[in-house]
């Protein structure tokens, strides 16, 4: 397709695209758009709770809001990092953020399980 069929077919401008094509288009990632500090369990860590969180619900183990905050700040307290939460906990601010920067994750209600997905051991899914 030409440039100028789809500057017109989707709407977008011409030279957009032309940057686009000649890579002068800016490379976005999530730490350039990020302003303000970096999360306190850094991105990596984030990353890994996401992974985990997911991996549980594979199993048939999604987890609670609860557990989630526990574990931040198990996570918290074991790493002597400084923090600014009350009581050494992450609060309702802390977890929207959370779910706003990770959006592959989402508040579902649990379901019932087959026997097969019950036979999972607590062992197979510790990270």
């Amino acid at each position: 397709m030409k440039i100028r069929q789809a500057s017109r077919e989707f709407n977008v401008p011409k030279t957009t695209i032309q940057d686009y094509l000649s890579r002068k288009a800016p490379k976005i990632s999530r730490k350039i758009r990020k302003t303000g500090p970096e999360p306190l369990l850094t991105f990596d860590g984030e990353e890994k709770i996401v992974n985990w969180t997911i991996n549980l619900a594979k199993c048939g183990f999604p987890i609670k809001k609860s557990d989630l905050i526990a574990t931040v700040e198990s996570i918290i307290k074991s790493s002597n990092k400084q923090h600014l939460f009350k009581n050494g906990k992450p609060g309702q601010r802390w977890y929207s953020n959370f779910l706003k920067r990770h959006l592959e994750i989402s508040l579902q209600e649990a379901e019932g399980i087959n026997k097969a997905r019950a036979i999972v051991t607590e062992e197979s899914i510790r990270l």
